[in-house]
């Protein structure tokens, strides 16, 4: 491998200036020693957002939210509008690696890296969350982020491009959200499976419900069968149970090192019994 070098620039024009198909951005940096190791790493030169502070900050913008693309994991912990609006995401962020890994992991790091297994990308999933794009030329563009990745570390992101913030729509409706994770410890793992679940009730019966699954599939699964079926149903074991056939038809995970293809399924039946406890 050629010799790695950093760039530091201290404004957004000279960002955008040096962006082009040899430079990789550097944001957190969690997961680059990793490809590095794997040999999966093209690049020669990384472009560090670690001196723009203007990309950083979590702000209110009448009924969305901007996330900028240097905000950590920890600071989505610490913002009362990330706990107050949208708790599925706080929960998933509390899930992200050690403290040292929420201190420099960025969600937008997490979304560009496209793994099915991202914790930030199964919330922003159930959130419908938009991503705000901008290119060197000083374009604009947005994507959901449904559209946004297409494969395992494969985004519809160009060389000149980079994602500039995370915007998500408020809701002044009471819900409850669930996250689980199951990997093969307690602490710090790859997910075998993930669910998360944003929930609303009135008299008992489900007006709103969202569901996702991560480490399933290719990209992060909703599953909109189950969330039209739910509507005005009592949330009840046999309620459950007749989800199962949808989610058998839309969960299709593979054997890899660190599960098989029918343990998953047998932990994403599993996890869907969790609603219950909302």
């Amino acid at each position: 491998m050629e010799t790695l070098r950093i760039a530091y620039p201290e404004t957004e024009k000279a960002f955008l200036e040096s962006l082009n198909e040899e430079s990789a951005i550097l944001n957190g940096g969690t997961d680059i020693h990793v490809k590095i190791r794997a040999g999966k790493w093209p690049y020669t030169r990384l472009i560090s957002l670690e001196r723009i502070e203007s990309l950083k900050g979590i702000s209110e913008e009448g009924k969305y939210v901007r996330i900028r693309c240097r905000t950590t994991f920890s600071e989505l912990l610490a913002h009362p509008l990330i706990q107050e609006h949208f708790p599925l995401l706080w929960r998933a962020s509390y899930e992200v690696g050690s403290n040292q890994i929420r201190n420099r992991g960025t969600l937008v790091g997490n979304v560009v890296n496209a793994s099915p297994a991202g914790d930030g990308i199964l919330a922003l999933s159930v959130y419908d969350a938009w991503l705000e794009i901008w290119s060197r030329k000083g374009q604009k563009r947005v994507a959901q982020i449904h559209e946004f990745i297409l494969s395992p570390g494969k985004t519809v992101l160009k060389a000149d491009e980079f994602v500039h913030s995370v915007i998500l729509q408020k809701s002044n409706k009471p819900v409850r959200a669930l996250f689980y994770k199951v990997g093969q410890r307690k602490a710090m793992a790859i997910a075998i499976a993930s669910m998360g679940v944003v929930l609303e009730t009135k008299n008992d019966r489900i007006k709103d419900i969202r569901i996702a699954f991560g480490s399933v599939a290719p990209t992060v699964v909703r599953i909109p069968e189950i969330e039209e079926r739910a509507f005005d149903k009592t949330l009840n074991e046999t309620t459950v149970e007749s989800w199962m056939p949808l989610l058998e038809k839309r969960v299709v995970p593979i054997n890899d090192i660190r599960s098989t293809a029918k343990y998953r399924k047998e932990v994403c039946q599993r996890l869907l019994y969790k609603i219950l406890a909302l």
